[in-house]
């Protein structure tokens, strides 16, 4: 293996990718985890007429969080700009 034309490590790459060490990282639980389990929505308030439900509705579509987009960045990527090497999927 080399870097920068210099030769770091000469050794067979097999033993490098699939024979080397592991780094065990340190896990550790965060101060918040309990609250954020215990968290419920039974304190929220509730829209109670069609109009507090439909601006509750309007408001939570016009949220950037609401859901997942990669549906639509992806489709985007392969087939409206078509520069992608190579496309999802595709090893």
């Amino acid at each position: 293996i080399t870097w920068h034309g210099e030769t770091v490590v000469d050794v067979p790459p097999r033993t490098v990718a699939h024979e080397g060490p592991v780094y065990e990282r340190p896990v550790q639980r965060p101060d918040t985890q309990d609250a954020l389990n215990a968290a419920t929505s039974a304190g929220l308030e509730r829209p109670s007429t069609g109009d507090e439900l439909r601006a509750t509705l309007l408001k939570m579509l016009g949220s950037p969080h609401l859901c997942s987009r990669a549906f639509i960045t992806e489709q985007y990527d392969r087939y409206v700009r078509g520069n992608t090497v190579l496309a999802e999927h595709a090893d």
